[in-house]
């Protein structure tokens, strides 16, 4: 997509914070494991070059990387939507696959991306596995993201975010309105 004839921008942010690790109950709900989890992730941003074009809502997607790499399905298959409307675009990096692929990519650029698994040493699930990177840190990223996005000093800067609607073609918005922003 040629965003500049589309009048529109991309930009990139480097974000940083804290995330809960969740824990599922055997009723559905859930609680947090482990508190405050470190976090270091990338969103892009393609929005109006111009304010006045702007419409004030932000299609918030967390970009698929089962594939190992980001991608943006949600932006392929509706960009002209969103830009025919004005709308804001913010890709989300959120898993440790897009989080490598973008380190091969730009070891400098991308070294400080981060979702270390707070606790490496502890085995779950059925095959009692471990992992040095904890998914499950999006469902707070995800939250952090929006709220960044609707403050006047974040990544949206002068423009005024007044809905931010997430969408996804897999599963993990479901999970996240029904379980952790219900």
């Amino acid at each position: 997509v040629d965003l500049q004839k589309a009048g529109y921008v991309e930009e990139e942010f480097i974000v940083s914070g804290t995330a809960n690790v969740y824990e599922w109950l055997a009723d559905g709900s859930v609680r947090v494991k482990t508190p405050n989890a470190p976090y270091t992730t990338r969103i892009l941003i393609r929005r109006p070059a111009a304010a006045a074009r702007y419409s004030g809502n932000v299609i918030l997607e967390p970009l698929e990387n089962a594939r190992t790499f980001d991608w943006a399905f949600m932006w392929g298959t509706s960009h002209e939507y969103f830009i025919e409307h004005g709308d804001a675009w913010v890709g989300v990096t959120h898993g440790p696959n897009g989080i490598a692929a973008l380190k091969k990519f730009n070891a400098a650029r991308y070294g400080s991306l981060s979702m270390a698994n707070p606790t490496p040493n502890e085995a779950c699930g059925p095959t009692s596995v471990r992992s040095e990177n904890e998914e499950g840190l999006k469902f707070d990223i995800f939250t952090q993201v929006a709220a960044a996005l609707k403050n006047p000093n974040g990544p949206m800067g002068s423009f005024r975010v007044e809905r931010v609607y997430a969408t996804s073609h897999t599963g993990e918005i479901v999970t996240y309105a029904h379980a952790i922003q219900p």
